[in-house]
C-alpha cells in the first residue's frame, strides 16, 4: 500500500460514522493519532483513532492496527475500551471508532500522585485484573500492558475508574479472531521495561502470564515510583533479568504491607510457573493483602466476585459472613418458660452465593424458638393410665398382661416424663343380705334370740313403772352385773333419794 498524501489534520470537520463530525485532535502515539468526534443531534462524543499516513505503508503495522480493532471489539467489559467500528477511508487511512473517555492515562496520574496509597492502588489494579481475566478467558493476551495504556476516567461511582487501552499487539489465540493477522511472529514487540523474560526472548509459547508479569511491574512502580528493571533495549533487559535482582518494594517504601511485598515478588518471578496463575488470582492476593480490601474490590470490580461466564464451576473465594447467634427458648408451660441462653453458631450458606456488587454482609440476628406445651400430653397419659387400671381390676388376672398400644412417636422430641404409679384399686366388700324365712301364714318368721327377748321385756317393765310426767327421751341401756342381775346405769349416778 502506497503512503497516502492526505494529512490527518484534514480530518477535522469531516463526517465519519454516520452523523459524527471530527472536531479536534486529542493526542498522538507511535503509530496513530486520536481525534474527538461529536454528534450534535444526540449530544454524544466518540473517539476516532487513525493510523498515521507514514505508518500505513507498513503492512505489518496496518495488520497490527486492525488486529487491535478486532481484539477489542470481541471483548465487552466495563474496564476495557469499547470499539464500535473500524474501516478504511477513501483516502486509504485506517481508523477505529471507540468510546470517548474523559480523564488521563495512569502514567500521567501516577507522576502527579507520587507514591500511591495502598487502597488507591488496589482500586485501580483490581479493575485492570478484572478486565484482563475477561480477555484471557476469550483467548486474548494484551502483551503491551503499561501505565500509558491504562486510562483513569472519573465516574460517579468511582473517581478512579480504569480502562485498558491499545490491543495493538495483542496475541489472539482464537483462530476466528486471529485469521489473517500474524500476531505470533512478533512476540518481542512491546515496551522493554514491562516485558516478561519469555516475551523478551521472543518465545512462541507466551501466554497470559506475561500480562501478570507486566501487572507486577505496574504495581511496583505505583507504590515506589521506581521500575524494578530499567533498560533501553530488549537485549539489555534480558541481561538484567539473568544477572540482577530488583530491590524489594519495602526497601524503597517502608509502609508497604509485607503481603504486598510478597505478591509483587511472585508476579515478577523469572519462571512463569512461580507467578500467580491468572489475573483473578493476582487480584485475590491484592485483596487479601489490603485492610478492607474485599469491601473496596466489591465496589470497584464486582465481576471478580462472580463466576466467569465460560466457567461457572470455578470456585470463588468469598469472605465468610459473620456468625449468627441463635437464642433458643424452650417452654414447658405458658407460665413457666425454661430459657436456654447458650449461643449457637449457624454455618454460612453455600454463597454464596456468588459474588455480587450488591451483596451486603449478613446481619447478626436472634431467633426465638418456642416449643409446644407438654401439659396436654401429660393429662392424656394420666387419663389413659387410670382407664387401664380400672380395666385391669374389672377384668381380673387373666387380662393383667394386656398392655396399651404404644403412643405414636412425636414429631418434636419431648422430655421424658416419670409418671407416678396408679393408686391401688380397693376391693368392693359386699355385705351378705339375710333373708327372714316366712311362716305358714306368709309373714316373716320371728328369729329373735333369747337375749333379745329378755332385753325387750326389761324395757317394757321399766316403761310401765316410770312415773307419769317424768318421761325421758334418753334411751338407757341396761347391763348385766357380774352376779347375773340387770343394772340400770342411771341408778349408779342418781343422787336423788
Amino acid at each position: 500500500m502506497s503512503e497516502p498524501a492526505l494529512d490527518p489534520d484534514s480530518l477535522i470537520g469531516q463526517r465519519i460514522f454516520g452523523g459524527y463530525v471530527v472536531t479536534r485532535r486529542i493526542g498522538e502515539g507511535g503509530i496513530g493519532a486520536v481525534y474527538a468526534a461529536e454528534n450534535s443531534a444526540l449530544n454524544t462524543r466518540l473517539a476516532v483513532k487513525v493510523l498515521l499516513p507514514e505508518r500505513s505503508s507498513n503492512s505489518t503495522i496496518a495488520r497490527r492496527f486492525m488486529a487491535e480493532a478486532r481484539a477489542a471489539s470481541a471483548i465487552n467489559h466495563r474496564n476495557i475500551i469499547q470499539v464500535i467500528d473500524a474501516g478504511q477511508l477513501d483516502s486509504g487511512l485506517h481508523y477505529i471508532v471507540m468510546e470517548h473517555l474523559e480523564g488521563e492515562t495512569l502514567a500521567r496520574w501516577g507522576r502527579r500522585k507520587g507514591q500511591v496509597p495502598i487502597d488507591e492502588a488496589l482500586n485501580v489494579l483490581a479493575q485492570v485484573c478484572s478486565g484482563l481475566e475477561y480477555a484471557h478467558l476469550r483467548g486474548i493476551i494484551h502483551r503491551d500492558l503499561k501505565p500509558a495504556n491504562l486510562f483513569v476516567a472519573p465516574a460517579p461511582e468511582n473517581p478512579l475508574f480504569a480502562k485498558i487501552l491499545d490491543f495493538g499487539i495483542a496475541k489472539l489465540n482464537d483462530q476466528s479472531l486471529a485469521d489473517g493477522f500474524e500476531t505470533r511472529t512478533e512476540a518481542s514487540a512491546g515496551t522493554p521495561n514491562y516485558m516478561s523474560p519469555e516475551q523478551a526472548r521472543a518465545l512462541r509459547d507466551v501466554d497470559e502470564r506475561t500480562d501478570i508479569y507486566a501487572m507486577g511491574v505496574i504495581a511496583y512502580e505505583l507504590l515506589t515510583t521506581k521500575l524494578p528493571y530499567k533498560a533501553h533495549s530488549i537485549g539489555e533487559l534480558a541481561y538484567q533479568h539473568t544477572s540482577s535482582t530488583p530491590p524489594a518494594p519495602r526497601q524503597l517504601r517502608s509502609d508497604i504491607p509485607p503481603a504486598w511485598n510478597e505478591l509483587i515478588g511472585r508476579a515478577l518471578s523469572i519462571d512463569p510457573d512461580d507467578r500467580p496463575r491468572s489475573a483473578r488470582e493476582l487480584a485475590e492476593l491484592m485483596i487479601d493483602a489490603t485492610p478492607g480490601g474485599a469491601k473496596i474490590a466489591r465496589r470497584v470490580a464486582p465481576l471478580l466476585f462472580q463466576p466467569p461466564p465460560d466457567d461457572p464451576t470455578r470456585p470463588i473465594r468469598i469472605p465468610p459472613p459473620p456468625e449468627v447467634q441463635v437464642s433458643i427458648t424452650e417452654s414447658v408451660g405458658d407460665d413457666d418458660p425454661m430459657v436456654i441462653s447458650e449461643p449457637r453458631s449457624v454455618p454460612a450458606p453455600t454463597q454464596t452465593p456468588a459474588r455480587t456488587s450488591t451483596q451486603t454482609p449478613a446481619h447478626t440476628s436472634t431467633q426465638t424458638i418456642r416449643r409446644w406445651s407438654v401439659w396436654p400430653l401429660v393429662v392424656a397419659l394420666l387419663v389413659l393410665a387410670g382407664s387401664m387400671g380400672v380395666y385391669v381390676a374389672t377384668r381380673g388376672d387373666g387380662d393383667a398382661d394386656l398392655a396399651p398400644a404404644p403412643a405414636p412417636a412425636a414429631t418434636n422430641p419431648q422430655p421424658r416424663l416419670r409418671l407416678p404409679p396408679p393408686p391401688p384399686v380397693q376391693p368392693i366388700i359386699v355385705q351378705p343380705l339375710i333373708v327372714q324365712p316366712l311362716d305358714e301364714s306368709g309373714t316373716q318368721r320371728e328369729t329373735r334370740t333369747e337375749a333379745d327377748r329378755e332385753t325387750e321385756t326389761d324395757r317394757e317393765t321399766k316403761t310401765r313403772n316410770r312415773p307419769k310426767g317424768k318421761a325421758r327421751t334418753k334411751t338407757k341401756t341396761k347391763t348385766r352385773s357380774p352376779d347375773g342381775g340387770v343394772t340400770d346405769p342411771d341408778k349408779l349416778f342418781d343422787t336423788r333419794n
